[in-house]
């Protein structure tokens, strides 16, 4: 029943904005057991804005599940009032802290998609950086841990980073659980290996492309996933 609820809470229709030219877009987690921390989330903040989240809670199990929705309440409704990311990352953060016993925290990047041009404002708590990936397959990292990790501590600034998606690039924004999936014998996935699979299939639908990530990460651990699998794939269309 928990599995079900947190999985309903999380945006799963694709494509989520039928009507809508000029990006595509595609996001899935799969938990290392039936509830997780790791979260996505997608949403437009106005007509021209779609803000996209990454985050990653602390531990696993019913307790980063129930940190998980509390965060993700709170980075939708403060992100949606017009802040910047990296305001709504501090006033989160606060947020977070108050009443936090169990000290756990969460790592978040969440960014700001201007759709009609393709730029990208963004802020980093903690987190893995994003990826973009060029329809020519090169691929490169950006905006790693601007700042840090949400529910430490009160009173935290964070840093605003900018991008720009060209047409046809495509944007991957993940949890560690992507490039820290281990091998029986302790061989990490890393991040080489995962740029180097998403230049190979770069031209995949990115339904298709985040399904067969999930699939050659879980095989990759040989059936024993230890971390949850996060991964939203946005791709600039003309």
């Amino acid at each position: 029943i928990a599995s079900q609820i947190q999985k309903s809470m999380l945006p799963s229709i694709f494509p989520p904005f039928p009507t809508r030219d000029g990006f595509a877009l595609f996001a899935v987690m799969e938990p290392a057991r039936e509830v997780g921390g790791d979260f996505y989330d997608f949403f437009l903040v106005d007509d021209d804005h779609l803000a996209l989240v990454m985050a990653d809670v602390s531990g696993k199990g019913v307790p980063a599940a129930l940190f998980m929705m509390i965060s993700r309440t709170l980075i939708k409704t403060i992100a949606g009032q017009g802040k910047t990311p990296d305001q709504a990352l501090s006033e989160v953060n606060n947020l977070l802290c108050q009443g936090n016993d169990a000290s756990m925290f969460v790592t978040v990047f969440l960014a700001f998609y201007e759709i009609s041009t393709g730029d990208l404002v963004f802020a980093n708590g903690g987190h893995n950086p994003a990826m973009l990936v060029h329809p020519a397959g090169e691929t490169r990292a950006f905006g790693g841990r601007l700042g840090p990790a949400l529910g430490y501590l009160p009173d935290l600034s964070y840093k605003l980073g900018r991008d720009h998606l060209n047409v046809e690039e495509m944007l991957v924004l993940y949890t560690d659980g992507v490039t820290e999936a281990q091998t029986s014998t302790g061989d990490m996935f890393g991040e080489e290996r995962f740029k180097k699979l998403l230049s190979e299939n770069r031209r995949l639908g990115l339904n298709e492309l985040g399904k067969m990530m999930v699939v050659e990460l879980q095989e990759y651990q040989s059936g024993s996933q230890f971390d949850d699998i996060t991964l939203l794939l946005l791709k600039r269309k003309a």
